[in-house]
């Protein structure tokens, strides 16, 4: 089986990753963080956690958890994208009000970057349910979406002074590279991750760079409560619409052979 240690990795070493990028603006101050922040928090762990249990019943051959858990991703991925929809809204406020100096400097990019990556985290949950029965492509899919969302939690990470800021980019981009050698009968969806986050860098970063951009981050942060819970629910069938898409173009299910009758003598 492919990435046998992939949820001893989640649980080991990037959730504790995740706890430290985001203590200072977000766990420490619970009580007074928005409703938006509240549910990407618990969306976005949510999807680590089940990629993490999904590896680890898998490889412990709970062929019928694996399953179970599996199905959840139509309601995981629209929850997680309908989520992003507000966490962006909150990120942009944080943005126009200066909130702090990440928000400031970073705000409008992370607002871009989360919005392309929870479209992209739909197709490539799409793409893995469209090869649920290439285990080594499955697997690599649903691996890379963790990396599609890392860039922002690295961001935050205290890492000044120990990686220069021109190779901080690359860390998830690198990893991509490296899972894709080391698994060879998954590197499919790995260069594909690796693509995406490349088109990150050098598309997507410098679009949340831009007056334009700008400007519709400013208008975002002012929508009303209604219409950003329309917005949100809108995302979130769209994701599923995505989600659906990718399980019937996948193989269909072995009817079952029905026993064979004794022939009457």
């Amino acid at each position: 089986m492919p990435y046998k240690r992939a949820h001893w990795a989640i649980a080991i070493l990037l959730l504790p990753i995740v706890v430290l990028a985001f203590w200072k603006h977000y766990f420490s101050v619970l009580g007074q963080a928005p409703f938006g922040y509240h549910a990407h928090g618990i969306t976005a762990t949510g999807w680590f956690v089940l990629i993490a249990a999904q590896s680890w019943a898998i490889h412990t051959r709970r062929i019928a958890l694996h399953r179970s858990l599996g199905l959840s991703v139509f309601a995981a991925v629209p929850l997680f994208v309908g989520a992003g929809m507000l966490v962006i809204q909150s990120m942009a406020i944080r943005y126009v009000t200066k909130h702090d100096p990440f928000a400031a400097t970073l705000g409008a990019q992370i607002c871009l970057h989360d919005l392309v990556s929870s479209a992209m985290v739909a197709g490539m949950v799409a793409m893995a349910l469209r090869n649920r029965r290439r285990v080594a492509i499955h697997a690599g899919y649903l691996l890379g979406t963790i990396l599609l969302v890392m860039p922002p939690v690295l961001s935050r990470l205290p890492l000044d002074g120990i990686v220069p800021d021109a190779v901080m980019p690359w860390l998830s981009p690198g990893l991509a590279l490296l899972l894709a050698a080391i698994e060879r009968r998954g590197a499919e969806p790995m260069l594909v991750t690796f693509a995406a986050l490349v088109l990150h860098i050098y598309v997507v970063a410098p679009i949340g760079q831009t007056v334009a951009w700008s400007q519709i981050v400013v208008a975002y942060a002012a929508f009303s409560a209604p219409a950003l819970a329309l917005i949100s629910a809108l995302a979130a069938l769209v994701a599923l619409g995505i989600v659906w898409i990718g399980w019937r173009a996948g193989p269909k299910s072995r009817p079952r052979r029905k026993p064979a009758v004794a022939a009457a003598i």
